[in-house]
């Protein structure tokens, strides 16, 4: 269906809002002629109806930017998805239970580490390495380790440099 020129994607979003058990989402739309829009469908609290200013708690956005840092790494060579991070380490993370030595690049960006969201007290294992998916923000920060080993940076210089300028985005540096 046409609407107002332009494709009426609510249906559409709406039945993938429905397929996926997600209660409501805004999508912005910019067009190759410069031509913008938002399109709304759903629910933001199971009663009030999502609309283009509906504010969205989001967490976690600079992972995306942090994964193509790392993915950077990757193509240029410098770190392997597959190869364990303790061997980037001059210490080990969890020398309390040595299967965290098996944790690898793939397993942070895929949150496959068995290493909780963030915990409190010393390190843990929730489960062996690879095993099973369980988010994990503390992978994250033990990767970041690596990245700043291996650049020699800051993990914000770093991704300044090899992300965020390159896409003509200000680095904050």
């Amino acid at each position: 269906m046409v609407k107002d020129g332009a494709v009426d994607l609510v249906p559409m979003v709406t039945e993938l809002l429905d397929e996926h058990g997600t209660p409501g989402t805004a999508v912005g739309i910019v067009d190759g002629a410069g031509g913008q829009r938002i399109v709304t469908a759903g629910s933001r609290d199971g009663r009030r109806p999502v609309e283009d200013d509906t504010m969205f708690a989001a967490a976690s956005l600079t992972k995306l930017v942090f994964a193509a840092g790392v993915m950077a790494l990757v193509d240029d060579g410098a770190l392997e998805l597959d190869r364990p991070l303790s061997e980037d380490l001059p210490e080990p993370y969890l020398a309390e239970d040595e299967r965290a030595a098996s944790i690898t690049a793939r397993m942070v960006l895929s949150h496959t580490t068995g290493l909780p969201n963030w915990r409190e007290g010393p390190p843990y294992l929730r489960w062996p390495p690879g095993t099973r998916w369980g988010y994990s923000g503390e992978g994250f920060s033990y990767l970041q380790q690596v990245v700043e080993r291996l650049t020699g940076a800051p993990v914000a210089h770093y991704l300044s440099d090899a992300v965020l300028c390159p896409l003509g985005m200000a680095g904050g540096r």
